[in-house]
């Protein structure tokens, strides 16, 4: 049975999925795996910045540890796996967008391993 992931994502990780998710549109995808990750990422991108509006709604310096709970259908997890995988190629590997999403990657790709 394939069930949903569920995740708590940080704000910093809500922040550069945001950043992601916008300019998704200029990332061309080449492989099939990348181009059904697009066509995905319509849902996934409502899901995200419904997170982001209510996220910079409520932080203040105080709530920089909270997270955010995400459910994802298996599809939009895997989908967002291989977006955030192509998007990690063009982020400098110090960056902290860069660290967030390699982290988030990581979970996603256990999740969906199991």
């Amino acid at each position: 049975m394939i069930r949903d992931i569920k995740s708590k994502l940080t704000n910093d990780q809500i922040f550069a999925l945001e950043t992601m998710m916008n300019i998704v549109e200029a990332l061309k995808p080449r492989t099939i795996d990348e181009k059904v990750a697009y066509s995905v990422s319509i849902g996934i991108a409502e899901k995200v910045n419904k997170l982001y509006i209510k996220t910079t709604k409520s932080t203040d310096l105080f709530s920089t540890d909270k997270t955010t709970k995400i459910t994802l259908n298996f599809h939009e997890g895997y989908s967002l796996l291989v977006l955030i995988e192509t998007y990690l190629r063009t982020l400098d590997k110090e960056s902290k967008a860069h660290n967030d999403l390699l982290q988030l990657a990581l979970f996603l790709h256990d999740e969906i391993a199991k």
